[in-house]
């Protein structure tokens, strides 16, 4: 049930991160793509709306945690860059930073149960099933990359593989 939590929480807060960096940012309304999640789960519009505005809210949250954290991973980084890192401040960080990423793991559960109270029994049966799905990506992956099966476009091998140009090799081509 956790891991279902994680996956709708995952589909749904996709691009969280991205929100929050200067002109890249999302702009109200501009979120990620639920059209085959809603069709899948059988969502409503009112679900949708719902899980968009627990998805604001955790945002909204986390948004301070999360530049605490980059400035506290920025500062170990350079903190360690220097020729002799002071321990002290490198232990202060490290817990800073693990603290951090509990605090925002705290708020990411707190609102995983809100997301989770939108679903319907069905739609949390539904969900189970996309978990179970969730745990052969990486399967499915490794089964493209040797040609076993063919993926959908963007799935698998070709995402694994460096982009063509100058210099690199081109992709083989299935059968060589």
């Amino acid at each position: 049930m956790r891991i279902a939590r994680w996956t709708v929480l995952m589909v749904l807060f996709a691009g969280t991160a991205f929100a929050q960096r200067g002109p890249m940012a999302r702009t109200p309304g501009s979120g990620p793509n639920l059209q085959a999640l809603k069709t899948y789960l059988n969502l409503t519009d009112a679900q949708v709306t719902s899980l968009q505005t627990v998805q604001t809210s955790l945002r909204n949250a986390i948004q301070p945690l999360a530049q605490d954290l980059a400035a506290k991973t920025k500062a170990l980084r350079e903190e360690n860059s220097k020729t002799t890192p002071d321990p002290n401040v490198v232990s202060q960080l490290k817990a800073d930073i693990a603290s951090l990423r509990s605090q925002i793991q705290t708020q990411r559960s707190n609102y995983q149960g809100q997301a989770q109270a939108v679903l319907t029994t069905d739609q949390v049966t539904a969900l189970n099933k996309l978990e179970e799905a969730l745990k052969l990506v990486v399967v499915a992956r490794e089964a493209v990359a040797l040609d076993l099966i063919s993926g959908p476009e963007g799935f698998g091998a070709g995402m694994m593989r460096a982009p063509r140009g100058a210099g690199m090799m081109a992709p083989r081509r299935r059968g060589n």
